[in-house]
């Protein structure tokens, strides 16, 4: 049963959002969605800022994520490019 309230692993936290973010959107659960949205916008990093800005693209309801990985793309973009050429 959906209580609104999740709780998840350290591990892997923002594949583990992702996942059921795509599972909120498929069944149509706008709560939940908006619940892993503001999860993953907490967790943004350089190692994930781009795969969850594409994510974006599949899940057209994480405008507000979108518009935070963009921006966090744009702030750090010196640092991804250094970190790319690793």
């Amino acid at each position: 049963i959906y209580t609104d309230r999740m709780e998840v692993p350290e591990e892997g936290q923002d594949d583990s959002l992702a996942a059921l973010a795509v599972t909120a959107d498929e069944f149509l659960m706008p709560r939940l969605l908006s619940c892993c949205e503001e999860k993953l916008i907490r967790l943004l990093s350089l190692r994930n800022a781009v795969y969850l800005f594409r994510l974006t693209d599949v899940i057209s309801g994480l405008g507000e994520l979108r518009l935070a990985a963009a921006d966090f793309i744009i702030r750090s973009f010196h640092l991804l490019v250094v970190k790319g050429q690793d």
